[in-house]
């Protein structure tokens, strides 16, 4: 998690066989928020691309958020 510095910078994770891939992705969440930074992780074909999370990175999914009006 220290090496990501900049949103340019990325890194893939290789899952082994024995690697349960929900319990790798909330290790890598957690990790990042015990260092204070928000990242997006994203499946590959080996495992899961992590980088830090830009507005394009942002997930579309779930309730749309409310607006100031309402």
């Amino acid at each position: 998690m220290n090496q990501l510095t900049d949103t340019e910078t990325v890194f893939e994770v290789r899952l082994s066989r024995d690697d349960k891939p929900v319990t790798v992705r909330q290790r890598l969440m957690r990790a990042a928020q015990d260092q204070g930074k928000e990242i997006a992780v994203k499946k590959s074909p080996n495992g899961f691309v992590v980088g830090l999370m830009t507005p394009e990175r942002r997930s579309n999914r779930g309730r749309k958020r409310a607006t100031a009006g309402s």
